[in-house]
């Protein structure tokens, strides 16, 4: 029997009798304004530059490039999650003045 546990929480998921939620994540650069609008020259371009990298280079950009992730979560983190996606601290930052 396959055993799930939460990336979040690391709370063991019983498949069987528990729902097993799967969050991908894609992380792509975007050139430009528009990147479905991209010229020849460009791409030839950035073909020659890729060859002239040795391997380990080539797979540092590739990865600095196009990242993708999957994530187990149980009901109660996918919960969470959906409440904050990017994780951005919901508090109210505090601005003192200089007096």
């Amino acid at each position: 029997m396959i055993t799930f546990t939460c990336d979040r929480c690391k709370k063991t998921i019983d498949a069987t009798n528990e729902i097993r939620f799967v969050v991908s994540i894609e992380v792509q650069a975007a050139f430009g304004t528009d990147e479905t609008i991209v010229e020849n020259e460009h791409l030839e371009h950035l073909t020659e530059v890729l060859d002239e990298l040795d391997s380990d280079e080539q797979e540092e950009i590739s990865h600095q490039a196009y990242e993708k992730r999957s994530f187990d979560l149980c009901d109660s983190c996918r919960e969470q999650y959906g409440r904050n996606l990017l994780g951005v601290e919901t508090g109210a930052a505090l601005d003192f003045s200089d007096n």
